[in-house]
């Protein structure tokens, strides 16, 4: 758990940093998924703890002069004033409206494109933002799950000829997608941010898995055979996949 949960401010915005304190021999900072993380051995002094701060948060503002980007994935989306989404090749009406409730709810207009979030009055700041974030997931998966669905169906038809049990489309922050022994093909809805050969790509990684349910050659080798350029989609996602989310 963290120690020490704040913001600092990095080029005029406010970027979330967690501290952590624990059983460790060496100082490191890194770029995390939700907060720049600096991790420090407990044995460390107060006055040492200050000085590796204060040198984190130095390299941390040397990293954005090079690469401003990198903060992308930390910024507070203003999802009030935030009035469409683009996603899947398509742009959606977003409007957010609040009642007197305890739980938040979603839904879909297909007449005027717009999506409808309901949230309760008293909702703020993360809290806020995290539920936004999970109805907005949970409506475009009800909304892009038939043709997703559908282009797995046509690449395994095409060039895998194996059964699909199950395609499911669902929030995921620590992978693109999976394929289950029991032949379910998960994906996340982060996916649908990206461009649709880069999603094929990975819709043709999980589908190698019902041949090899691993990462060796042989693996990688199916891969290349349906998609010989399939590292460029690969670097795509290491470059660009921060954007992708909600």
């Amino acid at each position: 758990m963290p120690s020490i949960q704040q913001n600092i401010k990095i080029g005029g915005k406010d970027v979330p940093f967690k501290i952590f304190v624990e059983r460790r021999k060496s100082v490191r900072v890194s770029f995390g998924k939700s907060a720049i993380n600096l991790r420090m051995p407990s044995t460390l002094s107060n006055g040492a703890k200050e000085e590796h701060y204060k040198k984190a948060v130095e390299w941390v503002r040397k990293k954005v002069l090079k690469n401003p980007s990198i903060l992308i994935p930390y910024e507070q989306v203003d999802y009030d004033n935030k009035k469409s989404l683009f996603i899947y090749g398509k742009e959606l009406n977003v409007e957010i409206e609040y009642q007197d409730r305890k739980t938040g709810r979603g839904g879909f207009e297909p007449k005027t494109d717009t999506i409808t979030l309901i949230l309760p009055n008293d909702i703020s700041g993360i809290e806020k933002n995290k539920m936004i974030k999970q109805l907005l997931s949970r409506v475009c998966a009800q909304l892009f799950l038939p043709e997703i669905s559908t282009r797995v169906h046509e690449i395994n038809d095409k060039c895998f000829h194996k059964t699909i049990k199950s395609v499911n489309l669902k929030y995921n922050s620590s992978n693109w997608g999976s394929c289950s022994s029991a032949k379910n093909v998960n994906l996340s809805t982060r996916l649908l941010f990206a461009p649709k050969d880069v999603i094929d790509y990975v819709i043709i990684h999980e589908l190698a898995h019902l041949y090899e349910m691993n990462h060796s050659k042989k693996f990688w080798g199916i891969v290349a055979q349906v998609m010989p350029n399939y590292k460029e989609k690969e670097k795509w996602l290491s470059e660009n996949g921060r954007l992708c989310d909600f």
